[in-house]
């Protein structure tokens, strides 16, 4: 079942992207407002490609929970920045991924979802078409929820093998994870402008 999760997540994260390749050749253009969604997609897209190169390793592991929360929290946090400071989130991304730092994660992580949530929230009370994200956030903060627990089982040393809800965790997580997918392309244009 893994497997086949891992098809169709690669299919339809690839084909979300040809789909942004061919609105920005028709002229439509990411709005900069909600450039942590494609940035999102980005990072799940690059896991999803160093998964198949890369199959079980701790690169994969780390790669995930190292770039997720310090990216999307910085970007949202910190939205028209020049360059130069995303550079700088690269690096905290690649210092971090070096020293697998914890608690740096943890606190990112949760940062991550706080900022989600006050968008959630934001979102309410904005025009008709972009409550229509909030869908989209809300399925993103459950895949950071759920992320942040297979990353906390793992420091926590928890034997996945002994335990009787694995199936009932990894199906979760292959449902919700699929859902944020088709949802991204039912919700594509919203977070697109001409």
């Amino acid at each position: 079942m893994i497997k086949i999760y891992q098809y169709i997540e690669f299919i339809l994260l690839t084909i979300l992207f040809v789909r942004i390749i061919l609105a920005y050749r028709n002229g439509l253009r990411i709005d900069h407002r909600y450039i942590d969604i494609i940035l999102f997609y980005s990072i799940w897209y690059a896991h999803s490609i160093l998964t198949w190169i890369f199959p079980n390793s701790t690169l994969t592991y780390y790669f995930v929970h190292c770039t997720f929360p310090i990216f999307i929290s910085g970007v949202m946090l910190f939205k028209a920045r020049p360059l130069s400071f995303y550079l700088l989130i690269g690096v905290a991304v690649c210092f971090n991924f070096y020293l697998h730092n914890r608690q740096l994660i943890d606190i990112t992580y949760l940062l991550t979802f706080y900022l989600i949530l006050l968008r959630i929230l934001g979102l309410h009370k904005t025009s008709k078409r972009n409550r229509g994200l909030i869908s989209i956030f809300s399925l993103m903060l459950a895949v950071l929820v759920l992320t942040h627990l297979a990353f906390m089982f793992g420091y926590l040393k928890v034997n996945w093998s002994k335990s009787i809800y694995i199936n009932y965790f990894v199906s979760l997580l292959i449902t919700t994870y699929i859902s944020s997918l088709i949802l991204s392309h039912v919700q594509f244009r919203r977070f697109l402008t001409h």
